[in-house]
């Protein structure tokens, strides 16, 4: 083969071979080729065209759309313009396939023989129509991941602020009325599974690697008797009001000890209690029941409501399927045997009409040992009283924070403003820093590195609703001696004021 610089300019040109050429670029382009005449009907056709109207009555180009106003459109502005495009319209092939085409129409001036008036090209763009609507899902996905990171970060402000207060009024609180206290530890249980929640949100969106397995313990008999005792306003108060009973029947095992997280035990048993009580409009019997079986741990919730036909059942766990009506999202036993399956449990159900339903629960065996949490052991508080400087661009969380310590016995200083943290730093010795990480102008590493540059030995804390995220990192380069997470309780505070007392 010549080198292309000397090759002649002008080749010379074979009529036949051009023909043949042109003929079998027209037959095998991947595009539907086809003539038209002045009426629309195909004069020739390529062999794409071909297999689209196979199985049509007449070789007719608008039996090939499944609008004729579009063919219609397109010989007009044609005829007027030459050509014309009509970029995503539909097509129908002979065996009623619908797909997507992008269809040019371009006339002939003057026309050929045997009447051909218009060439027609239609491409089929179904895959890329379906590439760029993926594209455009991955990026709607990937935006709603960044915003979910930020609202989990300042929900979780939010939770350490009810939280906090919750636990204050505990104390301040502790020698009131029992059913007080026990109000009070209701929410404070609820917030820390409302942050566990949080923590799953940003474990989907990638700003958490969740925590491991091995870690997490729960005792069945204590988490029936927490749900009970939170949703007691929906199945005793409310019920009670409308003259209806549902009778609470428990026959737990108390050494029945499962390997799951407690907040996802627990929102699983509280979808299952509502719906039980959904099932049970006249009232009626609601009974849990526990008990080990070699390896694992199974919990049985049976009501003595409508029940469920076989249909029924066999959809209960499809996302978004209720029975409830349009203001029940259809979501509670998708997510519930979602979170089971997580810890590689099993949840099922046997129901029947008028019958009532039982859902059972099994997941692996724990020891109960590690199911017993430990008592943490706090030192005096006057023995670790220390000077510290508390930043946080949230004035409420800061405030909380500021009491907490203080109510530990510290001398607190607490800043809104990030810049003027780092002018106390300078001018100010301390004994501990806590900074919150994402604020405005000035962040906690910035706060962190400028300690850590005029007081070498302060320990550096980083409190934060991204905490989890950096949780396991080893953080000493960039002047971050622990990293706790939002919400953080008093007894967790406690344990971590404990860890640097010396």
């Amino acid at each position: 083969m010549k080198p292309l610089k000397s090759m002649p300019r002008t080749l010379p040109v074979d009529s036949d071979l051009a023909r043949k050429v042109l003929f079998e670029v027209f037959r095998l382009s991947p595009y539907g080729l086809g003539v038209l005449d002045a009426q629309a009907r195909f004069v020739m056709a390529n062999d794409v065209l071909d297999s689209w109207l196979s199985g049509t009555a007449e070789a007719k180009a608008e039996s090939l759309f499944e609008d004729c106003e579009v063919l219609r459109r397109l010989v007009f502005r044609a005829q007027s313009a030459g050509s014309a495009r009509e970029a995503d319209t539909t097509a129908v092939d002979g065996q009623g396939r619908r797909f997507s085409v992008s269809v040019t129409l371009a006339s002939l001036d003057p026309p050929l023989e045997h009447g051909a008036n218009f060439l027609l090209i239609m491409e089929d763009i179904t895959e890329k129509k379906a590439y760029s609507q993926q594209l455009l899902r991955t990026e709607k996905l990937a935006s709603l991941g960044t915003m979910a990171g930020g609202v989990a970060h300042d929900f979780n402000n939010i939770l350490m602020t009810i939280l906090g207060n919750t636990q204050l009024l505990h104390k301040e609180l502790s020698k009131a009325d029992p059913q007080v206290r026990r109000r009070l530890q209701n929410i404070e249980k609820a917030v820390l599974d409302g942050a566990h929640v949080v923590r799953r949100l940003q474990v989907f969106t990638g700003k958490d690697s969740g925590v491991s397995k091995s870690e997490e313990k729960t005792l069945i008999h204590e988490a029936v008797h927490d749900v009970l005792e939170l949703t007691r306003p929906r199945w005793k108060n409310a019920l009670e009001k409308q003259g209806r009973r549902v009778e609470i029947v428990k026959e737990l095992s108390s050494n029945a000890c499962a390997a799951i997280n407690a907040a996802d035990f627990r929102e699983v048993l509280t979808n299952l209690v509502f719906n039980a009580i959904d099932a049970m409009p006249h009232g009626g019997v609601l009974r849990f029941r526990s008990y080990e079986e070699e390896d694992q741990v199974v919990l049985e919730v049976t009501d003595t409501g409508v029940g469920m036909d076989e249909p029924t059942q066999k959809r209960i766990f499809d996302p978004f399927f209720t029975t409830k009506g349009a203001c029940n999202s259809g979501l509670g036993l998708s997510v519930c045997a979602g979170l089971i399956q997580r810890w590689s449990g099993h949840l099922g159900v046997r129901s029947a009409p008028g019958k009532g339903t039982t859902v059972t629960l099994r997941l692996p065996a724990a020891r109960t040992q590690a199911c017993r949490p430990a008592i943490p052991k706090a030192g005096p508080v006057q023995s670790m009283r220390k000077r510290l400087l508390v930043v946080d661009d949230d004035r409420e969380v800061l405030e909380l924070l500021g009491d907490m310590l203080r109510l530990m016995g510290h001398t607190v200083t607490a800043l809104h403003d990030p810049r003027r943290a780092l002018e106390m730093l300078v001018a100010q010795p301390f004994d501990l820093v806590l900074t919150d990480l994402g604020m405005p102008d000035v962040n906690g590493w910035e706060v962190a590195a400028c300690a850590k540059k005029h007081q070498p030995k302060v320990p550096v804390i980083l409190v934060s609703g991204w905490g989890s995220q950096y949780e396991d990192e080893d953080l000493k380069d960039r002047g971050v001696d622990f990293v706790c997470s939002k919400p953080l309780s008093y007894q967790k505070l406690l344990e971590i004021m404990a860890r640097f007392a010396s």
